[in-house]
């Protein structure tokens, strides 16, 4: 006798995976395996849901500040990158591999 094919099969995930929100991290709701843990439940108010709020919008800070700063000084040299002025000849500047900033 063969088993039942119901009983073989294997079962789908109940749980979905968490919807990033613009304004937030994902949140999960509080039977998810991830709650607490993984990932912030929502309306919680306990330390580790706060602590991934807190981790999460520290994060979006650092990507903000890293942006602004590729945004104003992106464009200079960094060290090992030579700069030469504008009557520099263009020889020179490949034979230097340099950049030019202005």
């Amino acid at each position: 006798m063969s088993k039942n094919t119901r009983t073989t099969r294997s079962k789908p995930s109940r749980h979905k995976k968490p919807k990033v929100s613009p304004g937030g991290p994902p949140e999960v709701k509080p039977g998810h395996p991830d709650a607490h843990h993984g990932a912030p439940v929502k309306h919680c108010q306990c330390l580790c849901c706060w602590a991934h709020r807190r981790a999460w919008k520290r994060d979006e800070q650092d990507h903000q500040r890293a942006e602004a700063w590729e945004r104003t000084y992106g464009h200079l040299p960094y060290d090992g990158q030579v700069h030469v002025a504008e009557n520099t000849s263009q020889a020179l500047r490949e034979v230097l591999g340099a950049t030019d900033v202005w």
